[in-house]
């Protein structure tokens, strides 16, 4: 059941012609809020106003029907958006963040005014749909929006941690509580190169940056960043060999710089040995498989 205002429901029942206007309010992940209307004319109630859509600096706004139904049911609500390069939200065109992802976790109050006129605010709006934004199609001029109710968050998998051999942690989160910036090194480019594989002065044991990443900090490559899967030691005191995926787009030169920090297999000696981290780590390697439980 929807509440309305007292005022609002004498003038239902009394009045014999309605102005109406939807009233859309985005929240965004950061807290930016951005309030519109369907009409072509601000409206102003209890001392909050949305901007008129459509007009300069505002884009404009059109949606699907609301359902109403008894029981728990995820509906969604799909709003096409119309936005120009003037019309901002956070200080970006519409379009651009939203391509940028500003509206990743962002969520939609629908509400809805209804009166006698225009000018009569004081019987308030009348609650129709909230929920989050969850899927974004956008071209040149518009976007279409797909927007779930809060009732999507009830759509979880529990228990959150499932009890397996590997660590559910990932790799430098609050679970595991390492310090990237703390392991991560710098290195430089040795005699020995391809695309995929090259040596550097870097001595840690065999597989230690294995899983993780090196990022190029000058030469052909500056700013490249690529994913370890491999690194080995030509023999006991020699340069490490760093394999890369994908390949680099340039063959590196002796001397190029770059950084590195290791990754992680999410086992039990791992965490012990490469990171001494035991005491975080998240796995449980000594739960029987289910086939051995009698």
């Amino acid at each position: 059941m929807k509440a309305a205002s007292a005022g609002l429901i004498a003038l239902l029942n009394a009045a014999q012609q309605f102005v109406a206007a939807d009233l859309y309010t985005w929240t965004l992940a950061d807290g930016t809020v951005a309030r519109y209307t369907s009409t072509d004319r601000d409206l102003t109630i209890g001392g909050v106003t949305w901007k008129a859509g459509g007009t300069t600096g505002n884009p404009m706004f059109s949606r699907s029907e609301v359902k109403n139904v008894l029981g728990i049911e995820v509906d969604e609500l799909k709003v096409e958006l119309t936005a120009g390069p003037t019309d901002l939200i956070a200080g970006i065109a519409w379009l651009p963040a939203i391509t940028q992802g500003k509206l990743d976790g962002a969520t939609l109050l629908l509400e809805q005014f209804i009166s006698d006129a225009w000018s009569n605010t004081a019987n308030g709006k009348l609650y129709l749909f909230s929920g989050r934004v969850a899927i974004i199609d956008a071209d040149r001029g518009k976007a279409a929006i797909g927007v779930k109710s809060s009732l999507e968050l009830l759509d979880l998998m529990l228990p959150r941690n499932t009890y397996m051999t590997g660590c559910w942690h990932t790799l430098y989160d609050a679970g595991c509580t390492l310090s990237k910036a703390a392991l991560t090194v710098t290195g430089v480019v040795g005699s020995s190169f391809t695309v995929s594989a090259f040596a550097s002065n870097r001595t840690e044991p065999d597989a230690y940056f294995a899983l993780g990443v090196v990022k190029f900090t000058s030469g052909v490559n500056n700013g490249v960043v690529r994913r370890v899967t491999a690194y080995t030691r030509f023999s006991p005191g020699s340069d490490g060999l760093f394999t890369v995926v994908p390949p680099l787009p340039a063959l590196p030169s002796a001397g190029d710089t770059f950084t590195a920090y290791p990754g992680c297999d999410k086992q039990q000696s791992t965490c012990l040995s490469k990171f001494n981290n035991l005491v975080n780590f998240g796995g449980h390697p000594y739960v029987p498989l289910p086939e051995t439980v009698l």
